[in-house]
């Protein structure tokens, strides 16, 4: 379920999923055993331990690897390696256990690049039982803390196995040593196979398309930036790309540190003003959606740290300002809140900023929104005896428990695909137009055939787009719409009303005709999603062509029956 300060600090975490890089970092000894010392306090000493780096022990690839191309592949095991931590771990590497059965690999360099190194192969036994392998790179095959060049454990929390790249360019003729290791919670593990494959990469050139989620493979000077796994490489120094030499970037735009030792040129927001992914806020403040109109999209505020909407409680150890109240506690960050807020009065409709008096609840009315009586209005809770909702032609979206009070309109109308207060006659749904509003239109129901993956994605139809389908356990369904050129494009899921319901978890996912990730969305609307390409500045125009929008269920063995996905063409914001 997604927590107020999780959607908060979502638009921070635009820029590090836009934006990559990153320096050498140095290999720091840790306290294990040296191939000068050679012993350890976790190893089986009744056995004398191989030495890592000892010659006869070093796997020559250009000997032992098979080449093809640009790659080189080479099976071996490390089950005839110590089981015991030989070399030092690449600082921030591993989170838990030990590497054990460490096999030392060179490779000679034929072309400038980076160097790519993997086991997630075939011949690596695979699956969450399978082998578990860290692969590290570094410039000599030396145990006393040598020049990290990139270390990784686990591709994904689905995939064991291990691919790192060298994070910075190698060049012909240089010696990098290679190391597979078996990551276990104690020196005794057995090894176990892995497949190995070492691919050289030409870095890319100015203009390149290139994958922001991924490593940055633009030549020197140039960084990746874009959204999802789409992105250009530009020169460092420009918006979004890495700073250049003492901290420099173009005017009008700010070197400002994104992760640790990460900086990239971004712009500064003013207090109070908007900001997205390559705008942020100023120090002590963060962006927070808002929600005080009805026009207003997920787009972010600057709120300040402690005054009205900014976050408080939890490990921030921020206190609200006087007159307003944290609606977290000591063990989870909130927003300050102006409590108690009176019928009639202006409020927040996301509740970042604002809390209704008790028995009442933030609705649309003429003017933005207030707090009105519940089950007074569209919009409003539902009262919790009856009748839930008194308003002339309104029902509660629920027989029992929390829900909300609903008006209907006619075939066509109107209708609030972000709160659920006005739903859809018959069978047609609402459909959002990203600014607040939306409009019913009749569903087509979810095609027959298998759509279980983007390749298999139903055929393209025009947009507006409304389909009603259904989610089983490990089900993902794929639609493919076609969109002119400079518009962007708005997805919701939902139970067609603007509603969410119970028991439910979404994601959708946006992917470009190549099949690559655009950009995503978990929870929006309580556990329903909510994409809106405008919100990033890197998808606020998108190209004309095809685009395939996945939806699935968040934890994969969760189902969503009877859900809605609403997908609509949108002309770009001014």
């Amino acid at each position: 379920m997604t927590h107020r300060f999780i959607v908060a600090a979502a638009f921070g975490a635009t820029v590090l999923a836009a934006l990559q890089g990153c320096g050498p970092q140095m290999m720091m000894p840790a306290d294990v055993t040296t191939a000068e010392s050679g012993t350890d306090a976790s190893a089986d000493t009744a056995a004398p331990q191989p030495r890592v780096c000892d010659p006869a022990n070093i796997v020559d690839l250009a000997m032992a690897g098979m080449r093809s191309g640009m790659t080189t592949r080479y099976t071996g095991t490390t089950e005839r390696a110590a089981n015991n931590q030989m070399i030092a771990v690449p600082a921030n590497c591993v989170q838990g256990g030990v590497v054990i059965r460490q096999v030392a690999l060179t490779y000679r360099v034929q072309n400038m690049g980076f160097l790519r190194a993997s086991t997630a192969n075939m011949g690596t036994p695979g699956g969450m039982g399978g082998h578990d392998t860290v692969v590290w790179m570094q410039d000599r095959c030396d145990t006393r803390g040598t020049m990290s060049l990139g270390c990784n454990d686990d591709v994904s929390q689905a995939v064991i196995a291990s691919t790192v790249v060298s994070n910075r360019l190698v060049m012909p003729g240089q010696m990098v040593t290679i190391v597979v290791g078996t990551l276990a919670m104690a020196a005794g593990a057995p090894g176990q196979p892995f497949e190995l494959t070492v691919e050289e990469v030409p870095p890319l050139a100015m203009g390149a398309d290139c994958n922001p989620s991924g490593t940055n493979f633009c030549a020197t000077g140039l960084s990746c930036v874009g959204s999802g796994q789409v992105g250009r490489c530009v020169a460092n120094g420009s918006l979004g790309a890495a700073c250049r030499d003492m901290n420099m970037c173009d005017a009008s735009l700010e070197c400002i540190e994104v992760g640790t030792d990460t900086f990239r040129c971004l712009r500064r927001a003013a207090a109070g003003g908007l900001c997205d992914g390559v705008t942020v806020c100023p120090e002590s403040s963060q962006c927070i959606p808002d929600g005080m109109m009805p026009g207003n999209s997920l787009g972010g505020r600057c709120r300040a740290n402690g005054a009205e909407g900014g976050i408080c409680g939890g490990s921030s150890m921020v206190s609200c300002a006087m007159g307003l109240v944290c609606t977290g506690d000591d063990m989870r960050v909130g927003t300050c809140v102006r409590d108690m807020i009176a019928v009639g009065m202006p409020c927040d409709a996301t509740g970042f900023s604002t809390r209704c008096v008790m028995g009442t609840s933030c609705a649309r009315a003429t003017m933005g929104y207030t707090c009105q009586a519940n089950g007074s209005s569209a919009g409003t809770t539902c009262a919790e005896m009856a009748p839930r909702c008194s308003g002339m032609g309104l029902a509660c979206s629920t027989m029992m428990g929390a829900g909300v009070c609903r008006s209907t309109t006619m075939a066509g109308g109107m209708c609030d695909p972000r709160f659920g207060s006005i739903s859809c006659a018959g069978m047609e749904a609402c459909s959002s137009n990203g600014d607040g509003a939306g409009v019913c239109r009749a569903t087509v129901a979810e095609g027959a055939g298998n759509n279980n993956a983007p390749m298999m994605a139903e055929a393209a139809r025009p947009l507006p787009l409304v389909i009603r389908g259904s989610l089983a356990a490990g089900d993902v369904d794929c639609f493919n719409v076609t969109l002119p050129a400079n518009n962007g494009l708005v997805i919701q899921s939902s139970d067609g009303a603007g509603g969410c319901p119970a028991m439910t978890d979404s994601v959708v996912f946006l992917l470009d005709s190549m099949g690559r990730t655009i950009s995503t969305n978990d929870d929006s609307f309580n556990l329903c999603s909510y994409l809106d390409t405008r919100d990033n500045a890197f998808t606020r125009m998108l190209a004309a062509g095809t685009y395939t929008v996945c939806v699935r269920n968040f934890a994969m063995d969760g189902t969503f029956p009877n859900y809605t996905l609403s997908i609509s063409g949108v002309a770009p914001r001014m």
